[in-house]
């Protein structure tokens, strides 16, 4: 039989020295135990050819899966996928198994790959995790032609893919066939089943469906446009949610509270950074998820967002507050073995990799679960895309309370929230108490001075 136990003490020197002393020695102990369960099915002694079968991983996968949940056997496939890389890399193995089942079932990603191997059927489940074409409706091939044509164009067209995915879906759910007439109706029952779409997105997207039938009416694929007999978007309007500043402290100090796990240190800290930076710079979650230690000049106090919402970039100042704290988070991660390269993700989660959306957001909604917070009467429910309003409605609470000039402060505010003109900027300034109580003493004040002046000024 073979030990793994020197390339494991030689994977830890290599890759994990830049990790904590307990998080080196929990990745260590799940390798260990990997090198057990696979000396037992080594009775052969056949070198290192097991480890690139799939049986004896889907065997660890069943083994451990009765040990732990699917989430921590996810995150210990995908150590050992990392192990088995550092071999290949070393010429000792051919292929890395654990990669190829990832690229071959990657639906759900490790999580989905965990369940498979928890179950009594793994390869049923496998088959529930190959991709789909995306396209697979009636529409489907005119559509990714078109959404080609456009990016051939230079746009990004994603939420316009994601809009015709869900049409194409629609049309296939009800049965139509390409050369089907499509008609206005049609078009409405698809816009009326997005129920979680408010009104302005609703638009947004009987323009894409618009804009495409238009597209294939030009090539002769329909004699008319049905989006152009369709009734206007049903007016769903919901007001956004926005943080007071005790909430705003509330969710800080319970993000705070959040315990570390063996493959995500600094796990509070992060999650406080991630809703500070929210908060505190009005970014778009797509942007925070980008940034880059390369991004963030201290020294100067700015940072550059890279490209997002309408392809440009910008510079945000960051405040003196933020800026030190900012650089205490950085500071806080010096012992990562990835820290210093330009290209590393600002804010990581497992394994040094970039923090993504919906992990966040996971995050983000047991908190706010947790602390009671719930959507008032025609608002909607609270999400991470209310740090960003809450940001811009504060900020124009302080400009009222210090006596500037509002209407002249407004195209900074734009600028610094990255919008293409002021109207998008008044999307985010909803009416609150505070904000309404700062306008009517501002009015109130400008009557007294000129319809009531004092004795004294006569």
């Amino acid at each position: 039989m073979r030990n793994l136990q020197p390339l494991i003490l030689a994977f830890a020197e290599e890759n994990l020295k830049g990790h904590s002393s307990l998080t080196r020695k929990t990745y260590v102990r799940i390798l260990l135990d990997f090198n057990l369960f696979q000396e037992s099915h080594n009775v052969a002694d056949m070198g290192w050819q097991h480890l690139q079968e799939e049986g004896l991983i889907l065997a660890w996968l069943h083994h451990h899966g009765r040990l732990v949940d699917k989430r921590n056997l996810g995150s210990r496939l995908r150590l050992i996928g990392n192990f088995l890389e550092f071999m290949k890399r070393h010429d000792l193995i051919a292929c890395n198994v654990v990669r190829q089942l990832y690229q071959r079932y990657p639906l759900k990603g490790w999580r989905g790959l965990a369940e498979a191997g928890k179950s009594e059927n793994p390869a049923a489940i496998l088959e529930t995790l190959r991709p789909q074409r995306r396209f697979s409706g009636p529409w489907g091939e005119h559509m990714s032609e078109f959404i080609l044509f456009k990016r051939r164009l230079g746009a990004k067209y994603e939420f316009e893919e994601r809009t015709l995915a869900d049409l194409d879906r629609y049309l296939a759910g009800i049965g139509l066939f390409f050369g089907d007439k499509i008609s206005s109706v049609i078009v409405d029952q698809w816009l009326l089943s997005q129920v979680a779409n408010n009104e302005q997105t609703l638009i947004t997207k009987r323009r894409v469906a618009e804009r495409f039938f238009e597209h294939a009416r030009s090539l002769g694929l329909l004699a008319e446009n049905p989006v152009c007999g369709t009734k206007s978007a049903p007016r769903r309007t919901l007001r956004p949610y926005i943080f007071s500043k005790e909430q705003i402290h509330e969710i800080l100090t319970k993000a705070r509270s959040l315990p570390d796990i063996p493959f995500f240190p600094f796990r509070g800290a992060t999650y406080v950074m991630v809703f500070a930076t929210l908060y505190s710079l009005g970014l778009r979650i797509s942007e925070l998820c980008r940034i880059r230690l390369a991004d963030i000049d201290f020294d100067n106090s700015l940072l550059v967002i890279r490209p997002s919402k309408f392809y440009k970039s910008r510079l945000v100042a960051l405040g003196p507050k933020y800026n030190e704290k900012l650089k205490q988070f950085v500071g806080l991660r010096n012992n990562l073995s990835c820290v210093g390269r330009e290209e590393t993700p600002l804010f990581q989660s497992r394994f040094g990799k970039s923090m993504y959306r919906n992990g966040i957001g996971r995050v983000f909604r047991s908190l706010a679960q947790e602390l009671g917070l719930k959507p008032g009467p025609g608002q909607r429910n609270p999400c991470l895309h209310s740090f960003r309003h809450a940001f811009a409605v504060h900020r124009l609470v302080r400009w009222y309370r210090e006596g500037e000039n509002v209407q002249a402060k407004l195209p900074l505010l734009a600028a610094f929230l990255g919008h293409v003109d002021i109207a998008s900027t008044q999307v985010y300034l909803d009416m609150i108490p505070d904000l309404l109580e700062q306008v009517h003493l501002r009015f109130e004040s400008y009557c007294e001075n000129h319809f009531f002046p004092r004795r004294d000024r006569l």
